[in-house]
């Protein structure tokens, strides 16, 4: 696996003209990160979809900056939300998440 650009942001409500908010989506972190590709599988008990199409992402660990449930992903032209994070601890010192696609 080779490491791949992503971007990683977050969603902030801005004041306009009007005294209403609008949603803008603002650039968090830009950076290089090993992704996985998977596809959702089909839980024949349960009948029903296990995982939706999403990707699993390992990188570096910052001081400045942590993924949470808060942040969405693009990665290859597709935004994909951040649904589990697990923190990195030395000596592996990566932070890897999980993000499942947004269909816009």
């Amino acid at each position: 696996m080779i490491r791949q650009p992503i971007r990683i942001y977050e969603k902030h409500n801005i004041q306009d003209d009007a005294g209403g908010f609008t949603s803008s989506n603002v650039l968090v972190l830009s950076t290089m990160a090993l992704v996985k590709q998977f596809s959702s599988t089909y839980d024949n008990e349960a009948k029903q979809a296990v995982m939706q199409d999403g990707i699993k992402c390992e990188m570096w660990k910052r001081l400045y900056f942590t993924p949470t449930i808060h942040h969405f992903v693009e990665w290859r032209g597709a935004k994909y939300q951040i649904i589990s994070v697990m923190i990195g601890i030395a000596p592996d010192n990566k932070d890897t998440f999980t993000a499942t696609r947004i269909k816009e």
